[in-house]
């Protein structure tokens, strides 16, 4: 019955496995914003919140370096880019049949470079060229370039040829003709092009600001009256205005010195803005419409004076938005995966157009969030192969050359790789993405799950000796009956350690350990039904024996014993040294160290960090929204206010660059000196473009998460601080900030203060890692401490089983602080990883010397025998976890690749400390007494009667 039902069950498991393997095609990669922070953190949600605010922030920042940058050469080559990168827009996917497009080959996502003789073909420009080139070719064939997807990183160029339909001269005038409001136009414009090419084109940039498009005031060649420089908005490359002027105008502009243009002149940014995914956009309002629902009942909830009706309204009202935040889920991740796809559309579009402009010679880099989070994505894609592979590879070598029989190499990676299919499985069916610390679960799984079948390998070849006779239904069941229960331990030990990290506060942490401890389970079950049912109904393998190793790992038991105070005394001074390294322990971790120099992040925020003041974002939102016009030319206090907190703000140190509507609002100053600033924001509020101003003030009426702004009731200060500066230190920054606005605009107040931005969010996270150190690490020894007095029914068990498992961890942070190295996302798991899978090796080991001092109540001799047997699987399943954390070490992101060292060394050291000073522990101690006693009992019995014999 035993073997029909692990048959069954083994069957039944591979069927599954082969099931769920295709569903591993759709599991995606995340890198966003989203994927770092909690799903309800306010600090993420304001974030959101004033994104939807003002202007879409996500821009791509394409960096130029030229000595001649204000001369004609250098100024033609800015405006060429410019127009290049505008024109970055894509084909639909509504290709009508039999139009133009189709006959002519256009596929959905070309993107369209040249029509005719016409080059950088825009979303913009798309409807006059149609106009301009259908009347030239008169019904003739005309030239259409496109640059198609060969894959998801690469385009090639591909050369058509369209017929377009005859048209009027005044075919686009007639067809805007009665459009009454911006939508309108831009509504009939896209018609225009679906009618007569016959398909849609979609925008992918929204807007590029360079220096030759902003509108200078104080650079024209001849005197011009103030109003009239003001209205004309002359840019570089017009005749009327002087590079030279220019170029002092731009190094000293309140708000584009240090963005668009480096304070030398000798570089220049292109702010590539990329257009809103309107799907993205509802959803993301939805979002933050529920959320803000969800804490206003919560905070009804959590009042302690409400009368009992207002709670239960308040509870039902929960439980109202809990229902509709689970079923509008879906959507949210249905719309983020379309604007991440459109991202990455765009970001390679960016990058083909930088590498040519590269390999014709010209210095230019791109980097921003949408760049950093595909590059990542990359990074990411490329470690879970290079790791899967090469632990895949090691695991075949390392069982090949200790067993040297093919069974003992494919049933343990059978049992493993069924786990991990199952576990990325779960991750899919929950929704959960790869991000860059779930990335390591396949390998990492692979690696620990194999250590059940490494210890039933061992068993079951001592089994082979030590039971020649004995039929394979008996030896599996013996193997089984000695293992699960430790096993079992084992595995659930593992699980506590990465379960202490839903404390962690970070989502890719806590997605980590909880789907690192649902593998871990699977592990146990599908190595207990794989390994047994396989060597049920193999044929019996010859190879039965006692490993080698025990003799040498006998010795070292043996040599521990004798020099125990010596042992004792190494391990106190190494902990009291690494005690000290732990308390240097730092968590000022910058961004940009999370990569290798050789990476492209890495070479984009260093050359924007040196070049254009910086690429870390932090914004501060001032608003009133009850009040219209609380910023506007009728409340020159307020601007007042906030130029002088823009002003506080840009002589921070570490800050490149503050950019605000004030600053608008005083380049407009220099022009008229007289002018306060309610006049010149009357000037910029009607003069200026819209786009220009979107991004630091509310300028229409604007209803938000329950909440109404007024026009000019909000307005958004940003500053960019430099990254790669060694001395940035985000706390005390963050702390300066507050404390100024707090002065500045008093809580309470008419102007409220809001900070956020990147800047925060990180700066957060990091400040979130101190206590998750302390609380993971504590949870878990907590945890693991009462599951084994639990098992062993000792305290002191407990304890014994602990002690040389912390001291590695203490000695590895020690290492840590020591080497400057600080707590990251990654480095945070170290402890509480590292102590759950080491207190594995030391479950086996008491389990196994529980049974052998139950034999003779000999300690000496039951260590000895420990070592000598179960050593052997610990040695085998140390070195198997020590190399593939190793390989970790090869990740693009270094926080992984510090964890994979720290947590290998930490292995080592575990493993050091089990085979020398537990042995020295249990003998100062003695545990497992009863066993002891009748240990010796048995081994008096033994003695009488071999006394007593003739």
């Amino acid at each position: 019955m035993g073997r029909l039902l692990f048959l069954v069950l083994a069957c039944s498991c591979a069927l599954l496995s082969a099931l769920a393997a295709p569903a591993l095609l759709e599991v995606r990669v995340d890198a966003s914003t989203d994927s770092m922070v909690l799903e309800d953190d306010p600090e993420a949600l304001r974030y959101d919140r004033c994104a939807q605010l003002f202007a879409s922030d996500e821009f791509v920042l394409v960096g130029v370096r030229r000595d001649d940058l204000f001369e004609p050469a250098g100024i033609d080559f800015v405006r060429r880019l410019h127009r290049r990168l505008a024109a970055i827009a894509f084909v639909g996917s509504d290709l009508a049949p039999g139009s133009p497009a189709a006959r002519a080959g256009l596929r959905p996502l070309d993107r369209i470079v040249a029509l005719g003789a016409r080059e950088d073909v825009s979303y913009h420009t798309l409807p006059e060229l149609l106009q301009e080139v259908a009347q030239e070719a008169a019904g003739e064939p005309v030239a259409l370039v496109v640059r198609r997807p060969r894959s998801a990183q690469r385009t090639e160029r591909v050369r058509l040829a369209v017929r377009l339909p005859q048209l009027a001269p005044d075919a686009l005038r007639k067809a805007l003709s009665g459009a009454r409001t911006p939508a309108e136009v831009v509504a009939r414009r896209e018609a225009f092009v679906r009618t007569h090419l016959g398909v849609s084109y979609h925008e992918g940039v929204r807007s590029v600001l360079s220096m030759t498009s902003v509108p200078l005031f104080r650079s024209h060649r001849k005197p011009v009256p103030p109003f009239q420089a003001l209205l004309q908005r002359a840019t570089l490359g017009d005749p009327r205005i002087d590079p030279a002027k220019a170029r002092a105008e731009l190094t000293s502009h309140a708000l584009f010195a240090n963005n668009i243009v480096s304070r030398d002149g000798r570089a220049a940014g292109l702010l590539v803005t990329l257009r809103p995914v309107p799907r993205s956009v509802r959803a993301l309002r939805r979002k933050l419409e529920l959320y803000e629902r969800r804490a206003a009942a919560r905070a009804r909830l959590e009042r302690a004076d409400a009368p009992a009706a207002e709670r239960d309204a308040a509870r039902a009202a929960l439980a109202q938005v809990e229902a509709e935040l689970e079923a509008f889920r879906p959507e949210w991740v249905r719309a983020e995966d379309a604007r991440k796809r459109e991202r990455v559309r765009i970001v390679h579009a960016v990058r083909e157009i930088v590498a040519e402009e590269r390999a014709r010679g010209a210095d230019v880099r791109a980097s921003g969030v949408p760049a950093i989070v595909v590059a990542m994505v990359e990074a990411i894609e490329g470690d879970l192969r290079v790791f899967s592979l090469a632990v895949a590879g090691f695991l075949v070598a390392f069982l090949t050359l200790v067993f040297r029989r093919a069974r003992w190499v494919l049933l343990p990676l059978l049992a493993t790789g069924a786990t991990v299919v199952w576990t990325l499985w779960c991750m899919e069916a929950f929704g959960k993405r790869i991000t860059v610390i779930t990335s390591n679960v396949p390998a990492l799984l692979l690696v620990l799950g194999l250590a059940h079948s490494i210890h039933m390998i061992v068993r079951y070849r001592e089994l082979l000796v030590r039971l020649p006779e004995a039929t394979s239904s008996v030896r599996v069941r013996a193997m089984v009956r000695s293992l699960v229960l430790p096993c079992l331990f084992t595995a659930t030990t593992t699980c506590a350690g990465f379960l202490s990290l839903v404390f962690a506060g970070s989502r890719p942490i806590i997605d980590f350990g909880l789907f690192m401890a649902l593998g871990v389970l699977l592990a146990f079950v599908l190595s207990f039904v794989f390994l047994p049912a396989a060597l049920l109904v193999l044929p019996r393998s010859p190879d039965g024996r006692l490993e080698r190793s025990g003799r040498a790992l006998e010795a070292l038991a043996r040599g521990s014993l004798a020099h125990r105070r010596w042992v004792l005394g190494a391990a106190l001074l190494l902990a009291l040294g690494s005690a000290l390294g732990v308390a240097r322990l730092d968590v000022e971790a910058r961004f940009i160290d999370y990569f290798s120099p050789d990476s492209p992040i890495h070479k984009g925020l260093t050359y924007i960090d040196r070049n254009l003041g910086g690429t870390s974002g932090l914004e501060v939102v001032l608003s009133a929204p009850s009040e219209a016009g609380a910023f506007g030319p009728r409340h020159r206090d307020n601007l007042d206010r906030a130029a002088a907190f823009a002003e506080w703000l840009a002589g921070r140190p570490h800050v490149g660059v503050v950019m605000s509507f004030t600053g608008l609002v005083d380049e407009v100053r220099k022009v008229f000196p007289a002018a306060d600033r309610g006049q010149a924001a009357l000037f910029v509020a009607n003069n200026l473009p819209a786009d220009l101003l979107r991004p630091y003030l509310v300028l229409e009426e604007t209803e938000l998460a329950g909440r109404r702004y007024a026009p000019y009731s909000a307005v958004r200060i940003t500053a960019r601080l430099r990254e790669t500066d060694p001395d940035l230190d985000r706390g005390a920054t963050l702390r300066a900030v507050r404390a100024h606005l707090a002065e500045a605009f008093p809580p309470g107040g008419a102007v409220e203060a809001e900070v956020t931005g990147m800047f925060v969010l990180y700066a957060n996270m990091l400040q979130s890692l101190v206590g998750s150190q302390a609380k993971t690490s504590l949870t878990a020894l907590a945890v693991i401490f009462l599951m084994l007095a639990v098992l062993f029914r000792s305290l002191a068990a407990a304890a014994l089983a602990l002690i040389p498992n912390a001291l590695p961890i203490v000695f590895v942070l020690g290492a840590m602080g020591w080497s400057g190295i600080p707590l990251d996302m990654a480095t945070v798991m170290i402890a509480s990883v590292s102590l759950g899978i080491g207190v594995d090796c030391a479950i086996h080991y008491l389990f196994r010397y529980r049974e052998e001092v139950a034999l003779d109540g000999d300690i000496s001799a039951a260590l000895r025998r420990s070592h000598a047997s179960i050593g052997t699987s610990i040695l085998y399943t140390s070195l198997t976890t020590v190399v593939g954390f190793s390989v970790l070490a090869v990740s693009n992101f270094r926080p992984n690749a510090y964890f994979g060292i720290f947590t290998g060394f930490a292995m080592v050291a575990a493993l050091f400390a089990m085979l020398t000073v537990l042995p020295v522990l249990i003998f100062a101690f003695r545990p497992f007494r009863r066993e002891l006693h009748a240990g010796r009992a048995r081994a008096a019995r033994s003695a009488e009667s071999r006394e007593g014999a003739p």
